[in-house]
């Protein structure tokens, strides 16, 4: 396993820029009575997006990845498919009332390990009993590397 590169030093590229967006009045109380939060991934922003709600109001948060490509739920967390790496994040329910703002969180994905993939560019991942699996959805295929199921969700990218 290789070690991922060093982040970036901020350039003129990477500088904040203003999000907008705009969501039905009834979203953050659907999120609470579902008691559930969203993930996105944005194949050209290089972002993970969480949406969620915290006494009625909505919560929007941004994770940089280079090219993030997919993204599923794991046994133990989450998994991110990026550019050339699979980045693992455990679930934390310890760590995340003292992430800023404090006691708004209940749980916390907090980047442990990757692999080193190489061009993989898979958009489509899952978590099965045999483990991490992945699309290739660039390729020619012939079989179904994926199964869904009410145990193993999916995010289509």
């Amino acid at each position: 396993m290789r070690s991922p590169p060093p982040p970036a030093e901020p350039t003129p590229e990477l500088q904040p820029v203003d999000v907008r967006y705009e969501h039905t009045p009834g979203l953050p109380a659907l999120l609470e009575q579902l008691e559930l939060s969203v993930l996105l991934s944005t194949y050209q922003a290089g972002r993970v997006v969480s949406v969620g709600s915290h006494e009625g109001q909505l919560r929007i948060g941004f994770s940089r990845f280079d090219q993030v490509m997919g993204l599923t739920r794991t046994a133990t967390g989450i998994a991110v498919g990026t550019r050339d790496w699979i980045w693992s994040l455990p679930a934390s329910r310890e760590i995340a009332p003292n992430i800023k703002p404090e006691g708004e969180h209940d749980m916390a994905f907090l980047a442990r390990s990757c692999h080193h993939s190489g061009s993989l560019m898979g958009h489509d991942l899952a978590w099965g009993g045999e483990g991490l699996r992945d699309s290739l959805s660039h390729m020619p295929r012939t079989e179904m590397l994926l199964e869904s199921g009410p145990h193993n969700p999916r995010c289509w990218l």
